[in-house]
């Protein structure tokens, strides 16, 4: 309810309220309120080291205060709660003021059932009360509270209070035991209280200022320090001109002779490379030189033997004939002709099956000569060409003019041509060799000629 200003109020007793004479309608209206919250609030229990005493919320108290507590604290320190409750829920508040009804919340938290709560925060003086809540509607139990200062434990159920700091304003001394607080008196303790955190709160702000200054002087001064360390170090390391000058001219005429230098081993070293490349290819064509003379020469020479087996050949095969003829004149199992002459029966010819004779030309690198030459090995001689040159094969199957080679295909690393002739397996040397064979191969399309078994040369039935 707000008044209207007056000019005086007279005193009025039998009350117990002193009504002082004022002037202006707020301050009147602070000391009748002041005078109302003293009046109808419960004072706070201070708590005192080393004891715990267990509170109870069996009962709610007024606007659900279950629990008021007090305790001095000094600038600095910290303040630390722990709450154990037994099943039920609640919140433990940390406030400013002077009783449990008329305070400034500073810090709270909340729990539910037989939950522990903690709640801290840093103090900055003077005293705070510690309230236990109970919402509306919930349940009843005990607790337990314990309020620690910079690790000291305070716990509840203390009967006397820490002395209060050195700058807190002084409160009156209490009245004796018994004789009701004055609404005044009340106020004023009210005002002491609330100067004393005022003052807390300042000091507080007063120290958290000098040390966010001191923070701030130390990094500054870092930063200086940093920066003249940095401009020295330039200063030393700031090169001389004319030295750098000198020491660049040096350092490019090192460079240039060193490159020259390098230059010239270069060189030196391509020459030399070209030198050995030449040296490789002369000894490589005096090897293939040597390798085709070599090849000619066995050419040659097998030429000379298959030239002699045939004629021995053809020798035997008169002499067999001349053999035969004469056995059948002497036999009787002869035929007379109408002279009464005896016609030798014709001879028994035994035919066989002849392979086709190959030429096979070995592809690996190793084994070709200059220009990509290769030996290629026919039934008849080995000549020095290329694996894919028909004349170059006729030649290896004995210069067959009236047949060309025809190619087989590729079989391994080898080349391979047909010759289109049976070659003797009963016979050896030119131009009865079986290359084929020589070089492990097998070759599905050559073709099979069946000849007598006498024949030396080429057989094409």
């Amino acid at each position: 309810m707000v008044s209207q200003p007056v000019a005086s109020a007279r005193p009025r007793t039998g009350s117990g309220e002193e009504i002082v004479r004022v002037r202006r309608l707020g301050l009147l209206a602070l000391i009748s309120g002041a005078a109302a919250v003293a009046q109808t609030g419960p004072p706070p229990v201070a708590l005192e080291s080393g004891r715990e005493v267990a509170g109870s919320a069996a009962t709610p108290g007024e606007a659900g205060l279950v629990g008021c507590y007090a305790i001095a604290t000094r600038p600095g320190e910290d303040l630390a709660i722990t709450l154990r409750p037994t099943g039920f829920d609640g919140e433990v508040r940390v406030a400013r003021g002077a009783l449990c009804n008329a305070n400034a919340v500073q810090a709270r938290r909340a729990w539910t059932g037989a939950q522990p709560v903690e709640l801290s925060l840093p103090a900055a003086g003077g005293r705070y009360l510690i309230l236990v809540m109970r919402p509306a509607g919930a349940g009843g139990g005990r607790f337990v509270l314990t309020a620690r200062r910079n690790g000291a434990e305070v716990a509840a159920g203390s009967e006397t209070m820490a002395p209060p700091i050195e700058t807190a304003a002084s409160a009156p001394p209490p009245p004796p035991s018994g004789v009701p607080l004055s609404a005044r008196r009340q106020l004023m303790l009210a005002q002491v209280e609330q100067r004393n955190a005022q003052l807390a709160e300042q000091a507080e702000d007063r120290r958290r200022q000098q040390e966010a200054q001191a923070r701030a002087e130390e990094e500054a001064r870092i930063a200086n320090e940093r920066q003249a360390a940095e401009i020295a170090a330039m200063q030393a390391n700031q090169p001389d001109v004319g030295a750098l000058i000198v020491g660049g001219f040096r350092q490019g005429f090192n460079d240039g002779i060193r490159q020259a230098n390098e230059a010239a081993r270069i060189d030196q070293a391509h020459n030399q490379r070209i030198r050995d490349m030449e040296a490789e290819y002369r000894a490589r064509q005096d090897a293939e030189r040597a390798r085709v003379a070599e090849a000619q020469a066995r050419t040659a020479e097998q030429r000379r033997v298959a030239q002699q087996n045939m004629a021995a050949a053809q020798q035997r095969m008169r002499a067999a004939r001349q053999q035969q003829a004469a056995a059948q004149t002497s036999s009787s199992g002869g035929t007379r002709s109408a002279g009464n002459r005896r016609t030798p029966d014709p001879p028994q010819v035994e035919m066989i099956a002849m392979l086709e004779g190959v030429v096979v030309c070995p592809l690996d690198e190793d084994r070709a000569g200059l220009f990509g030459a290769s030996a290629c090995h026919g039934p008849f001689t080995s000549v020095a060409g290329r694996p894919n040159e028909a004349s170059t094969m006729n030649q290896a199957c004995g210069n067959n003019s009236n047949r060309t080679a025809r190619d087989l295909g590729t079989y391994g690393n080898n080349r391979v041509w047909g010759c289109g002739y049976g070659i003797n397996p009963r016979r050896s040397g030119s131009p009865n060799i079986d290359q084929a064979a020589h070089f492990g191969l097998t070759i599905p399309s050559r073709q099979t000629f069946r000849c007598p078994a006498t024949t030396s040369g080429y057989c094409r039935n």
